[in-house]
């Protein structure tokens, strides 16, 4: 097999220690998928985000999944699949915490746009903190250096909103390496709309209710418009060592090659 590594964009093939941390959970996920615990959707998912984590792209690449009890071959999903899977996720996601989502109205996107492909739909009606303990405790515990409603943007917005972010477990490629204030200068030279936390935290939720995968396993997500007082601007990822995900802050000028904003599509409904 033929693959395109993460670091350094090369084709070639993966090394003996890629391929057996490949291979080793690419068969728990055929477990899974066989023992009915892990849905077709799920399985395409889990299998993409599992080759990046190994540092293996499989862009157009066929896995053969095939084993003494079934046999089936999985292309990875496109685009346009992964966003009519999560579509047809968020009623059951949200009617745990008793929400009905309403994705029928006039602005809700019915298609990607470009590989903005991720729909994270927010009801508008809980602020950062309560939906850090209602919806992302619900999956996985999470720990904050700072009260979360020290931050500008972290009250609940009151109206719905729905944005369309990119399928990766790690920050935008081409924004790593910008710091808070890199973002925002870049959002009002070109327009564009970076996720805050409250986005975040429901995209980690529903992406972990999906593919049982975390978010932010290597770098971390910069939300540059929830800020404090002094300047200093909020961050979130997973932390395998604890087994939680983190809040916490930096200096807003701060730049590291592995950290990052996540871009969006913004629609408000």
């Amino acid at each position: 097999m033929t693959v395109t590594t993460v670091s350094d964009g090369q084709k070639r093939n993966p090394n003996a220690d890629e391929m057996e941390c490949y291979l080793r959970r690419e068969w728990d996920l055929r477990r899974r998928f066989l023992e009915g615990s892990l849905s077709p959707g799920g399985l395409l998912v889990s299998i993409q985000h599992l080759a990046e984590g190994c540092l293996i792209r499989t862009e157009d690449i066929v896995l053969d999944v095939s084993t003494e009890l079934a046999q089936t071959e999985i292309v990875l999903p496109s685009d346009q699949e992964l966003f009519t899977i999560w579509m047809s996720k968020q009623t059951e996601f949200w009617g745990q915490f008793d929400i009905t989502p309403n994705l029928d109205g006039p602005n809700v996107p019915k298609d990607p746009i470009g590989d903005f492909c991720l729909p994270i739909w927010n009801p508008g009606t809980m602020n950062d903190e309560e939906l850090a303990a209602k919806v992302l405790k619900r999956f996985r515990p999470y720990w904050v250096s700072v009260p979360l409603m020290d931050y500008s943007e972290a009250a609940a917005t009151g109206k719905p909103s729905l944005v369309l972010a990119r399928n990766t477990i790690e920050p935008d490629k081409i924004h790593r390496g910008k710091s808070s204030n890199d973002a925002r200068a870049y959002a009002q030279k070109h327009k564009a709309y970076f996720l805050n936390r409250q986005h975040y935290i429901i995209l980690f939720a529903f992406h972990v209710f999906v593919t049982g995968k975390e978010l932010d396993v290597k770098g971390w997500t910069r939300f540059p418009e929830n800020r404090l007082s002094g300047g200093y601007s909020a961050n979130g990822h997973w932390l395998p060592t604890y087994s939680e995900v983190l809040f916490y802050y930096d200096d807003s000028d701060s730049r590291d090659v592995d950290v990052g904003p996540r871009e969006g599509k913004f629609f408000s409904l």
